[in-house]
């Protein structure tokens, strides 16, 4: 079963495009968002799954002063950058449902890879809490092609797999600095 192909060099969006959504909001992009857009910008298979990841020549504020990023599919909710923080390379999201908006995320890269995520299946359990921080977010697992995958309150993201290569597709389509990967050896029981 195909997993689905890796980011590769052409998946982003021409910087080009990148300024003309500078010019048009008035101000550069925090680097988290500009480097999404510049590695995989144009892979709508991961930007538009369920929620859409707009066009940066689309970029806008919104009346409170909120630069908006990403659109649910039914713009029934919509993500971005309080003013506050427009000029952190990775600021903090908020999440407007219709009332107004709250916090939903520390780090603008974490909000980017739980949006790719979002192409993997929420698995029906519970939010756990979770242990390293239990007044934040909970512990949600999420499935693909022969792997698990599980979201440790926005901090840590666990993958395993049935075979290396179902986990290193995960990490081709989630890129960025992986840790604790174990070599691809054998090991005598």
């Amino acid at each position: 079963m195909a997993f689905g192909r890796p980011v590769v060099e052409g998946d982003g969006v021409d910087p080009a495009l990148v300024q003309v959504g500078e010019d048009r909001i008035g101000f550069a992009l925090p680097a988290a968002l500009r480097e999404a857009y510049l590695l995989f910008g144009r892979r709508r298979d991961l930007t538009a799954t369920q929620d859409n990841l707009v066009w940066p020549q689309s970029l806008d504020v919104d009346p409170d002063g909120v630069l908006v990023f990403r659109v649910e599919a039914q713009s029934c909710a919509s993500w971005g950058v309080p003013a506050w923080a427009i000029g952190q390379d990775d600021p903090p999201v908020v999440v407007n449902v219709g009332d107004g908006w709250a916090p939903y995320s520390d780090r603008l890269s974490v909000a980017l890879v739980e949006m790719v995520i979002a192409a993997f299946e929420r698995l029906p359990l519970p939010i756990f809490p979770f242990w390293a921080g239990m007044g934040g977010p909970g512990v949600r697992w999420f499935a693909g092609p022969d792997v698990l995958l599980r979201n440790d309150g926005e901090t840590w993201l666990w993958v395993h797999g049935r075979t290396p290569e179902a986990v290193q597709a995960v990490r081709k389509r989630l890129p960025g600095e992986w840790l604790m990967v174990p070599e691809d050896e054998e090991f005598d029981d």
